[in-house]
């Protein structure tokens, strides 16, 4: 299917906010990962054309199952250069697990991200933004599935119309840095045919085994009586877990004082959730129980990268009075992306938080994706992070 032809005759698919349907079918007739269902319109004040995109994506509980996912595409102004634009694929910093949350159920150009993705239109990039698979019910930070979501987001409109170039690169700041670099670490296994040029990231988690360490200590009280920006991450995992384990102990990970918060997660959209949680007083001393690594552990286990041995090069950018997520863990993670062989630009961004950290850093990290797609090899800095 065109996807310049669906829009032309204004095609439209079901994209409302009932479950995301499940095909299980023989071989023959299952629709495949990437498969591309439905375009049309959405309007927005970016300049070129923008579109709701449906399509399949592998179902990471049930692989012989297959899931339909939204994303947003949205094009420069003008006509595609020669060998068609290049595509940048953005993981959504500030997803939330309630439908209205999503990108394609918002005004993205109107949103946090809007000028920063507009830098990426007019530096020539069409841009891919996915929702969540499961939409209303996400696996919050499930590194396998957001993964093949995003590489399917891909596939779906670089696969269907010739005015998109193959050359792709992956983004994504916060949680859609989680996705970025899970889909670059699966690209050979599941979608080889794809050409990924470059990883741009900022302000990406890391839930190792220090991240358990901390939050044990945090539970004991060592480090929990001051307010933690993370709590908005634990909280999200667990209602994700609840949802994904209905007979699970999710919630038992929450104190009695935190119940009332923590039911909030699956419902409130980020900005209200966060404002929430910042006028609760709650600290993870007050809102953990003793048994909250146990009862979010099959969580932590899912957020696990796929691997740290990424093959194209990144660049990672990291604001160090950023709160969201600790810089010591982005260190880590730096460090142990370059352990695994990862070929990385690593910029440090002294008084940025990790808001402000994503857009001073945009034009050298758009630099760094643009000359890696040219097929310049970027400098490392890992030998002084080993």
């Amino acid at each position: 299917m065109s996807w310049a032809i669906a829009l032309a005759v204004g095609l439209t698919g079901t994209l409302g906010g009932c479950e995301a349907p499940q095909i299980d079918a023989p071989l023959s007739f299952r629709p495949q990962p990437g498969a591309l269902i439905s375009v049309f319109p959405k309007e927005n004040d970016f300049p070129g054309r923008s579109a709701v995109v449906t399509y399949y994506t592998t179902d990471v509980l049930v692989p012989t199952h297959m899931l339909t996912v939204t994303a947003m595409v949205f094009t420069p102004a003008g006509p595609p250069p020669v060998g068609g634009w290049p595509v940048m694929a953005w993981g959504d910093g500030m997803p939330g697990l309630a439908d209205d949350c999503a990108p394609t159920a918002t005004d993205v150009s109107r949103g946090p991200y809007g000028p920063y993705l507009l830098s990426w239109l007019k530096r020539g990039f069409a841009v891919i933004m996915t929702d969540q698979p499961r939409r209303g019910r996400p696996f919050y930070l499930n590194a396998r599935e957001e993964g093949m979501s995003m590489l399917d987001a891909v596939r779906a409109v670089t696969t269907n119309d010739g005015r998109f170039s193959r050359r792709t690169v992956l983004a994504g700041h916060g949680p859609g840095a989680h996705a970025a670099l899970s889909a670059a670490g699966m690209v050979a296994e599941y979608a080889p045919e794809l050409r990924i040029g470059a990883v741009v990231v900022s302000g990406a988690p890391y839930w190792d085994s220090r991240s358990a360490a901390t939050l044990a200590g945090q539970v004991r009280g060592e480090s929990g009586h001051q307010r933690d920006p993370e709590l908005r991450e634990l909280m999200l995992m667990g209602a994700s877990l609840a949802a994904a384990m209905p007979t699970g102990d999710a919630a038992r990970a929450f104190s009695p004082q935190a119940q009332p918060v923590y039911q909030q997660a699956g419902t409130l959209c980020p900005v209200p959730f966060m404002a929430l949680l910042a006028t609760s007083g709650l600290t993870p001393a007050t809102a953990l129980t003793a048994s909250a690594f146990e009862d979010l552990k099959p969580a932590f286990d899912w957020a696990a990268y796929p691997t740290l041995r990424i093959q194209t090069p990144v660049f990672f950018a990291i604001g160090e009075k950023d709160v969201q997520v600790p810089g010591a863990a982005q260190d880590r993670l730096a460090a142990d992306l370059c352990r695994a062989g990862t070929r990385m630009r690593v910029r440090h961004y002294p008084d940025q938080n990790h808001m402000s950290a994503l857009f001073v850093s945009s034009d050298e990290g758009m630099t760094f994706a643009q000359n890696a797609l040219r097929g310049v090899v970027p400098g490392s800095d890992c030998a002084a992070l080993r």
